[in-house]
């Protein structure tokens, strides 16, 4: 059992840090976007497809990138999950 008034060291709570998420962030605004150029002015086929694939390969990238990593910052900041999340609006009781 967990004591719920332990600290946690920062080595518990350490987030993967580095530049990940706004490059995938990066890479997802500009290949939906050269997507949407090359499919309007009729460049090829395949080159469209190929910056769609890039698009849905960092959007499913940064969303199980989100997913793994939420679980873990929730866990690490409150002890219990989003179960023990302080309540912030609602009938008071």
């Amino acid at each position: 059992m967990t004591d719920p008034h332990h600290v946690l060291d920062t080595s518990e709570t350490a987030r993967p840090v580095g530049m990940l998420r706004p490059v995938l962030w990066f890479l997802l605004v500009v290949s939906a976007a050269l997507n949407m150029v090359t499919s309007s002015i009729d460049v090829g086929i395949f080159v469209g497809i190929g910056f769609g694939l890039v698009a849905l390969a960092c959007a499913t990238t940064l969303i199980v990138h989100h997913y793994r990593y939420r679980r873990t910052c929730a866990t690490t900041r409150y002890g219990q999950g989003w179960r023990s999340w302080p309540r912030t609006s609602g009938p008071r009781r």
